[in-house]
């Protein structure tokens, strides 16, 4: 009986070993090929489930969480290059180990959502997207002044090359227009030349009222990008680009980077 006992332990272990075997074979063929390094402390890691590209600076990961790509802004939905800046940014990420560093001084923007930087294959996709001429630069401290330098240069490689947004085909589809005429491009990509009849800034946003009505509106967390302050244009004729839109009844652009506003001739 004990000969017998004794004989079993050997085949029972060696048994265990090879389920266990098994098992780690089976789990690692499960991990899915496209990884993240999720950073929120620089030194806790976890890797979740890349799941979704929203658009040029925005993808969601494992448990529905939205990472928004920090110091950059990629067009929006209606504005020339947004489907050319989604479809680079799911290039870069797709089938490849991404690795994102959260913004330790500012971990989420406003709308809740993540704010890091993002790396596949070792390139920095949200400089090289800058490079492409498929996004800006959109600095707001604390996040992104470790990477002032790197997404300045880059942008101005994309402006110096005519690339993407910075080459003649940004303006295609985009005519330039009179303020009063602004209504009858709602919702239109569009460049709006008019004088800025009064200029109405608070702690958290800033109004620039043209004189039909039309407006151009910059939230606080863009004051400091701008290269002058929005009260600067008080008086003056300007250009505004971007997506004309309705809401409480007046007719406005939403101003997000310094492109996006010129003083013009009268």
């Amino acid at each position: 009986m004990s000969s017998a006992r004794g004989g079993s332990l050997p085949t029972k272990k060696a048994s265990l070993v090879l389920f266990s075997l098994s098992l780690l074979f089976l789990v690692s063929s499960l991990i899915p090929s496209v990884v993240y390094c999720f950073e929120p402390s620089g030194k806790e890691l976890e890797y979740p489930p890349v799941k979704k590209v929203i658009d040029g600076d925005t993808i969601v990961i494992s448990g529905g969480e939205h990472v928004r790509y920090a110091g950059i802004d990629a067009p929006e939905k209606d504005e020339p290059f947004y489907g050319e800046a989604k479809a680079r940014n799911k290039a870069l990420l797709s089938g490849k180990r991404v690795k994102i560093i959260i913004c330790s001084g500012e971990p989420r923007d406003r709308h809740g959502r993540l704010l890091g930087f993002v790396y596949s294959d070792g390139a920095f996709v949200n400089g090289l997207l800058v490079k492409e001429g498929l996004a800006r630069k959109l600095l707001i401290p604390p996040c992104g002044s470790e990477k002032a330098s790197e997404l300045e240069e880059a942008e101005d490689s994309a402006r110096a090359m005519g690339l993407g947004i910075w080459g003649e085909a940004k303006d295609k589809g985009a005519p330039l227009i009179p303020d009063s005429e602004a209504l009858r491009h709602l919702g239109e990509y569009a460049r709006v030349k008019g004088r800025v009849k009064k200029v109405f800034k608070s702690k958290e946003i800033a109004f620039l009222d043209f004189e039909s009505g039309f407006s151009a509106v910059i939230f606080k967390e863009t004051f400091g990008v701008l290269k002058k302050d929005p009260s600067y244009y008080a008086g003056k004729t300007a250009v505004v680009s971007g997506v004309i839109k309705e809401r409480k009844g007046r007719f406005e652009i939403v101003i997000k980077t310094p492109s996006q506003i010129e003083e013009a001739r009268p």
